[in-house]
């Protein structure tokens, strides 16, 4: 009966073990957002940090560790920082809040922060086919197969766990078309969008009725190919099939609207793409170069079913890739030029910038502002606290940028001294003035606008494949953080996608966060 008794008890541990109960941290209740707050070991003693919104505004805190107490009041947008000196390591502390009269008391472990970054990627999620780009929302991500011309829809549940099989699977390329290229994949409401890139057409997607429901090229207001004028013309010496045919000759005087390479969704039904006009790649001969047409951003509404182009500009700068909000109405574009060498390190190309686009009432576009890059070929952006911060494309540098600048500078470079080099890829806004960067080699690096490289907690790279061979580079394309500002529920709090290895790497921050 005794062994029995056991049996059953062991059976209850591991089904428990298994659950999210004890695959997720869970947070006290009440007005302190303990997904905001650590605490961790220094050289010194043992530090305390809420980030902004860790706590009300002007709350009266206590810390103690060991033997040794302090008292402090967070600041008006809810941070602190508290640092104690101690001789010998403490496994815990207390922290205490004082708000309207209440005290609020939290016993926290003192974090190891190199063991506990080493442990916040977790296992990757697989489906079992290519994952070329992601759309997500709260409930669902539409992933993008590039090769097998899908989009399918998968279920993301509370956790933020992605589940593998798929509830719809919609179907590019049913008349089997050669050169289509799907770039990746939005989501309006119960649409979605994909850019083919090498028949320069948009494809409209009902997700109620999981088909193709319109596909059509940039057409501007007179019912024609949008063009621009090529001054002066652009002599090709390898030509590529552009557009699904080769072009008629190796010079080019006109530049349709060829190659859409991004959207951005502004609203339920209106998007922003931008078109490349991509003629011909680097040669392998030093000093060969990419050759591009004008880059063009097209305003485009979803009306009755089908595509509505708003308007059309010509933007100052080549290759458009990568937007990036300052507000509704206010959208910055990346242009990363025309390459000499994408495969340098950093990548290497001509006519680079940063371009603002307003959107009107009256849905019309124009440029309000552009800042020139040269030698710094910009990755994908992030806009914080009316400052863009920049990673140089597979470079090691970034650069920070009022939005009233013109021109890169020196000062607006930041390096770092971390003891090897990175490959940026990407930056991306985690909470309070905290950037998050991607490199190439699965590193995942913190940049605060005030205490630069490496802020605390972050004071090392996140290493997101522990396992991953390093001859093997994954580069991760893109990066998504779960808003868990107001509400904390347990589960991952970020993913990071690698095309390569066809997987999404998850993050728990509680790792490093909470008591």
């Amino acid at each position: 009966m005794r062994k029995f008794f056991l049996l059953l008890l062991s059976l209850f541990f591991l089904s428990a073990c298994g659950s999210d109960k004890t695959l997720f941290k869970d947070l006290p209740k009440g007005p302190i957002k303990h997904q905001y707050i650590v605490m961790a070991q220094t050289q010194k003693g043992v530090r305390a940090r809420g980030f902004k919104g860790a706590t009300p505004p002007k709350t009266g805190i206590s810390f103690g560790v060991g033997t040794k107490e302090f008292k402090t009041t967070s600041a008006q947008d809810g941070s602190f920082d508290i640092e104690i000196d101690l001789d010998s390591k403490q496994p815990r502390g207390d922290l205490a809040f004082t708000v309207n009269g209440r005290i609020y008391y939290s016993n926290y472990s003192v974090k190891d922060l190199s063991e506990k970054l080493a442990f916040a990627a977790k296992k990757p999620f697989s489906t079992g086919l290519e994952i070329d780009h992601i759309s997500l929302n709260k409930s669902e991500a539409l992933l993008l197969s590039s090769s097998a011309a899908l989009v399918r829809a998968h279920p993301v549940d509370e956790h933020w766990k992605l589940k593998k099989a798929p509830t719809k699977t919609i179907f590019l390329n049913p008349k089997m078309s050669s050169n289509l290229v799907p770039r990746m994949v939005a989501r309006l409401n119960d649409y979605a969008i994909v850019p083919f890139f090498g028949t320069s057409e948009l494809a409209l997607i009902s997700l109620e009725k999981n088909e193709i429901i319109s596909k059509t090229r940039l057409l501007d207001n007179t019912g024609k190919l949008y063009l621009f004028e090529n001054k002066p013309p652009l002599t090709l010496k390898n030509p590529i099939q552009a557009d699904g045919r080769s072009p008629a000759s190796t010079t080019i005087t006109r530049s349709y609207a060829h190659n859409p390479e991004n959207i951005h969704v502004l609203d339920k039904n209106t998007f922003l793409v931008s078109f490349v006009n991509y003629y011909q790649a680097a040669g392998t001969v030093k000093g060969e170069k990419a050759l591009v047409g004008p880059g063009i951003i097209a305003l485009i509404a979803i009306e009755n079913d089908s595509f509505v182009t708003r308007d059309i500009i010509a933007l100052p700068f080549k290759n458009p890739q990568y937007f990036v909000a300052q507000s509704n109405s206010e959208v910055w574009v990346s242009c990363s030029g025309s390459y000499h060498d994408i495969n340098s390190n950093p990548a290497k190309s001509d006519n680079a910038g940063l371009v603002k686009i307003v959107i009107s009432a009256k849905q019309k576009l124009s440029v309000s502002s552009q800042i020139t890059m040269n030698n710094f070929t910009p990755a994908i952006p992030t806009f914080i606290d009316g400052k863009l911060v920049v990673p140089e494309a597979w470079g090691n540098r970034i650069a920070v940028l009022e939005v009233s600048a013109t021109s890169l500078k020196k000062e607006h470079i930041k390096t770092h001294s971390y003891h090897r080099p990175f490959a940026l890829t990407l930056a991306k806004h985690w909470h309070d003035d905290i950037v998050f960067l991607i490199s190439a080699d699965a590193n995942l690096i913190a940049y605060s606008l005030k205490d630069g490289f490496f802020p605390f907690p972050f004071v090392e790279p996140i290493k997101l494949n522990k396992d991953q061979n390093k001859k093997v580079v994954i580069n991760p394309a893109q990066l998504f953080i779960r808003d868990y500002s107001e509400t904390y529920v347990p589960g991952y709090n970020l993913w990071a996608l690698s095309p390569v290895t066809n997987q999404i790497y998850p993050l728990d921050l509680m790792e490093i966060f909470g008591p």
